[in-house]
């Protein structure tokens, strides 16, 4: 009896031993996923993740680019940070109350001011909502400062103070803000609620989705998409390609 119980637990060592095998493989796997994507997340953070060629980079991890009909992401009547005859058109796909599009904010105005004479850079809303509440509202109130050719100034105040401006918009707030901004408040408030601008951000919300944007900031490059922050320097080195 003895003798059969010891047969039997030899028979089952190499079993046991392939199974622990098995799992310290997987675990080392799943570690270095997450060191993976840990390190892509801090890229994106500090603005240091690599210049749009074959891949972009998000929360995600590495995100092939992809190239969608440039016409139905750049027509419309959309605010740009800049105009041009440049060979570049940028459009991105932003939030106002994203941090990541906070952090994009600032790169995107050093663009402008270096390579102006190059490049288009186009801003389209894709607000999250259910992430981030009232940035379906500032989508709004941008888009319609828009229309009092106030953009720039509004886009530049909105991500400068993101953490300040509550949610939703108080009289005051809304009284302020159209104060400091030089709006004319009774024109803003009718734009702000009349159903042809929420019809406006739906339609960014449903040309971005149609174009495989998943989060803020997306961009598209002359049709080529890729995804996160993305540093000047490596912005920089992309321009700089185009003749």
């Amino acid at each position: 009896m003895e003798e059969n119980f010891i047969q039997k637990s030899t028979h089952l060592r190499p079993a046991r031993i392939g199974l622990s095998f098995l799992i310290l493989v997987i675990g080392i796997l799943v570690l270095g996923f997450l060191g993976m994507v840990s390190w892509y997340w801090w890229q994106i953070k500090q603005g240091t993740a690599v210049a749009p060629a074959n891949f972009s980079f998000s929360a995600r991890g590495p995100v092939k680019s992809g190239s969608v009909d440039r016409n139905k992401i750049e027509s419309g009547l959309n605010p740009f940070l800049i105009r041009s005859s440049g060979p570049l058109t940028i459009v991105e796909f932003m939030d106002y109350k994203c941090p990541f599009s906070k952090t994009a904010a600032p790169i995107m105005d050093q663009i402008v001011a270096k390579y102006g004479s190059k490049v288009n850079i186009i801003v389209r809303n894709f607000p999250g909502e259910s992430i981030y509440p009232g940035s379906r509202e500032l989508s709004k109130f941008a888009y319609c400062a828009f229309k009092q050719n106030r953009f720039l100034k509004v886009y530049d105040y909105l991500f400068e103070h993101q953490q300040e401006i509550s949610q939703p918009l108080t009289d005051d707030l809304y009284s302020s803000l159209t104060q400091n901004l030089d709006l004319r408040k009774a024109e803003l408030a009718t734009c702000v609620n009349d159903p042809a601008t929420e019809e406006k951000i739906n339609n960014d919300l449903y040309v971005g989705v149609d174009a495989g944007v998943r989060g803020t900031p997306t961009f598209f490059v002359n049709g080529q998409k890729f995804e996160g922050t993305v540093s000047f320097e490596a912005w920089e080195r992309y321009i700089k390609s185009f003749k």
